[in-house]
């Protein structure tokens, strides 16, 4: 979070990653359930926010394939941020290695700090791996040729980085990009095109399900799972085949609709991100939401005008038992217009850490208090201002919160070839 920058987290909450176990080998495609890390507080405080029934929690009505409507409720967890699976890096081997990856499909490489090169084949003197992240963060070490396993299927003549620097998620050993080779320092071959490439799946297409609700969070690999769609896909062609970008018509909060542009879809971003001054168009429309700057010197901080700057892209949001009583209105739920279809990110998902677990001390004594009697949570919707890699960026990122309530089908065949992005509420 940027406010970690200033602020130190209370170790009030444990960081929980469970891992599942292994799934055997299918001829056909396959679901992985993926497990999920973050804050072990966080369901209780969302169960404090929302078991009122006050906010805007995420109630939306719905099509199903028969064509009847009804009006589900979706529960978001601003603690899980980050997806992972179990794989291991040149099974059958000697020194090979069992953990846990995050699944990226805003990257195209793989590396992790468990991972030695034992069982691979260093490249030589083109053996140099180094990544930057938008976020800043990054991995450096040896690029490796080996093989790949993923619930039972396995890919050969992968490129793996023996990461010496960079740290994994919360529990996790690395990343794992799912993005197209354009995008890969290793110019590695995407695994699930490599599994395809080596008759492993029918199809060179991946899905996506991060759901609290219901069944929970899965990768599906070779197809789509139908048994987690709600209606039917909408699709979307990409614009730019080295992330999977894809264009969308708008955003609509309120009474405001922003122009559409290009966005990437990016599970290992937790945030959604734009340009900063359409993102403060966005806020316009959602009252007492502010920026964390000032809320910050609201709360009485000093800031130097380099903070300022850096804290003049992200916002905090009211949040709190009771919330539409104290602001007077119901909070709008914006919606993100793909291929003539609305998608709503209920307001419950932009909602990340409340501020009052922060301390604000050495001594880990004193907590953030609340601001005029209202408490506040930092928001997972920033302006790209927010990183120095991105601030120039006028792409938008539609990280985790996007995807939170979505089923997400990436296609590296759709449209001819071009790659497609499809888009149904999960179940």
């Amino acid at each position: 979070m940027i406010a970690l920058t200033l602020l130190t987290i209370a170790s009030a909450g444990s960081l929980v990653l469970a891992v599942p176990t292994k799934t055997t080998r299918s001829p056909g495609p396959i679901t992985l359930p993926m497990v999920t890390s973050g804050n072990a507080t966080a369901s209780y405080w969302h169960d404090l926010l929302y078991s009122d029934n006050e906010t805007a929690d995420g109630s939306i009505t719905l099509t199903k394939r028969a064509g009847t409507t009804s009006r589900v409720t979706y529960k978001a967890d601003s603690g899980a941020y980050f997806y992972a699976v179990p794989i291991t890096i040149g099974a059958g081997k000697t020194g090979s290695v069992d953990t846990v990856t995050q699944i990226d499909t805003g990257s195209s490489d793989l590396w992790s700090t468990d991972y030695k090169g034992a069982t691979g084949t260093n490249p030589g003197a083109t053996g140099g791996f180094q990544i930057t992240y938008g976020s800043g963060g990054g991995a450096q070490g040896t690029s490796y040729t080996d093989s790949i396993t993923m619930g039972g299927l396995t890919a050969t003549g992968e490129r793996v980085a023996a990461a010496t620097s960079g740290q994994g998620n919360r529990g996790t050993s690395g990343i794992m990009g799912m993005s197209w080779i354009a995008n890969s320092v290793q110019q590695s071959v995407p695994f699930v095109q490599q599994l395809f490439n080596q008759g492993q799946i029918p199809a060179q297409r991946f899905g996506s399900v991060m759901s609290l609700d219901g069944k929970g969070p899965e990768l599906f690999l070779g197809g789509v799972d139908t048994s987690r769609l709600y209606s039917t896909l909408t699709a979307a062609t990409l614009t730019y085949q080295a992330y999977w970008t894809i264009p969308f018509d708008g955003i609509k909060v309120g009474a405001t609709t922003l122009a559409g542009g290009d966005a990437i879809i990016d599970t290992g971003s937790v945030f959604i991100s734009g340009p900063t001054n359409l993102v403060q168009k966005i806020y316009d429309n959602i009252p007492g939401a502010m920026l964390e700057s000032k809320y910050l010197q609201a709360q009485g901080m000093s800031l130097t005008q380099d903070q300022i700057n850096r804290l003049s892209s992200s916002w905090v949001l009211p949040c709190g038992p009771k919330l539409n009583q104290k602001l007077g209105t119901r909070v709008s739920n914006p919606s993100f217009i793909i291929s003539g279809r609305s998608f709503v990110v209920p307001y419950v998902s932009l909602v990340g850490v409340p501020y009052f677990r922060y301390v604000v001390n050495a001594d880990r004594t004193a907590y953030m208090p609340p601001l005029n009697g209202q408490y506040y949570c930092e928001s997972l919707l920033i302006g790209n201002g927010a990183f120095a890699n991105t601030a120039q960026d006028s792409n938008w990122n539609f990280g985790v919160p996007f995807q939170y309530h979505l089923y997400a089908d990436y296609d590296y065949s759709g449209a001819g070839g071009k790659g497609t992005v499809s888009f149904d509420y999960s179940i």
